[in-house]
């Protein structure tokens, strides 16, 4: 076995990038290709039937009414039902053809299940699901208090990145998956009190309707990934190229300077 792996430790590097030489100029060239089509012919949303969750406010609320403006079905779904019921009377009013309600909470199975049947009952199908409904801790660990009370955020972010990529493996011949990662958008979890416990208040925000828009093109060209705003792509750059420059910049912005510029409003 050591034979094997000492073989590859040769093979493997170059076998790799004699590929990449070839492979990925050609797959970039078709995406190319692939881009320009979808972008002068975006797909139709009119009468696809679209399942959002956490639709009664933010990000939710603004997707429901831009797929309602192309003519989709909805399925709002959310805890508050009346707020729920409001975005779905929104919708409708903007040009979505039907619209029904599912008060629920996703981090229930019977919930999901229930999700699932009432809208297969309705519409007898699912064209897309939008996994909207998040929550939110943010903060220093060194303020924490007890580790409990990130015990349902912990690893969220990086375990449903690894998730979809491993189910894109699985089912991607037959089902698209678009992984969206917005950047810092004005919603009732990015509030004052909130920002300002993570030292990140300087951070520029964007408005949900403008994310809740680019998300929509960005699934009507198929795309596999999508950051908004894009300029926050460069953050991945940084992190592959050279993550302990990244991870320097990052101490500096959120440890060292809001604790210099605490100082100073003390004097």
């Amino acid at each position: 076995m050591d034979v094997i792996h000492e073989i590859l430790n040769v093979v493997f590097p170059v076998f790799s990038i004699i590929l990449f030489v070839f492979l990925v100029p050609t797959r970039w060239f078709f995406n190319l290709i692939s881009l320009c089509f979808k972008f002068v012919y975006p797909e139709e949303l009119a009468r696809k039937v679209i399942v959002i969750t956490g639709a009664s406010t933010g990000i939710g609320e603004h997707l429901a009414i831009e797929y309602a403006k192309e003519g989709a079905c909805l399925i709002l779904v959310a805890r508050r039902e009346k707020q729920l019921r409001m975005v779905a009377k929104n919708a409708k009013a903007v040009g979505s053809p039907d619209v029904i309600v599912i008060p629920a909470d996703v981090s229930k199975l019977e919930d999901c299940n229930k999700i699932v049947d009432e809208t297969i009952k309705h519409f007898g199908k699912i064209d897309y699901l939008i996994n909207n409904a998040a929550i939110g801790k943010f903060g220093l660990f060194e303020d924490l208090k007890c580790l409990t009370d990130h015990t349902s955020v912990m690893a969220s972010k990086a375990a449903l990145l690894s998730f979809f990529e491993t189910l894109r493996i699985e089912v991607g011949s037959d089902v698209d998956i678009l992984v969206v990662t917005p950047g810092m958008v004005e919603t009732n979890l990015t509030d004052k009190d909130w920002l300002e416990e993570g030292n990140a208040s300087w951070i520029p925000k964007i408005s949900a309707q403008r994310c809740a828009k680019a998300i929509v093109n960005s699934t009507k060209r198929g795309d596999k990934y999508f950051t908004e705003p894009s300029w926050m792509k460069m953050v991945l750059l940084w992190k592959t190229f050279s993550p302990e420059i990244l991870d320097s910049i990052m101490n500096f912005v959120f440890i060292i300077w809001p604790q210099i510029s605490h100082k100073e409003k003390k004097n």
